[in-house]
């Protein structure tokens, strides 16, 4: 019995899955969770439209520096927090939906 359908060599023909797509949305799990911590600990609003140093934030919210720095590092990575010109941290322009004090915030959602 003779088949047209020919097989792939290729496994990745097989499996749309890929290296890429893993990290993404592993990534993309640890950034809903890192957001979720920032409106949680009111960061978004500690930053409102100011700049604050690391030390600081991490004194007002009462964090351990170590893990405060790598949820920090998460928040830079993700776009939430940048570092302006004297390395003081900042809420990006985007990410100020996070904060409760706006009006198109979506702070009580992600808190729900």
């Amino acid at each position: 019995m003779s088949s047209n359908h020919q097989e792939s060599s290729d496994p990745s023909a097989e499996n749309p899955l890929s290296t890429e797509k893993i990290l993404d949305a592993a990534f993309g799990f640890q950034l809903s969770q890192v957001i979720y911590v920032t409106v949680k600990l009111g960061l978004a609003d500690r930053l409102g439209d100011s700049a604050r140093s690391f030390e600081e934030l991490a004194a007002d919210v009462g964090a351990d520096p170590d893990v405060f720095r790598n949820l920090i590092q998460l928040l830079i990575t993700g776009g939430i927090v940048v570092r302006d010109g004297d390395g003081n941290l900042r809420l990006s322009p985007p990410a100020s939906v996070l904060r409760s004090d706006v009006e198109d915030s979506v702070s009580g959602m992600i808190l729900s």
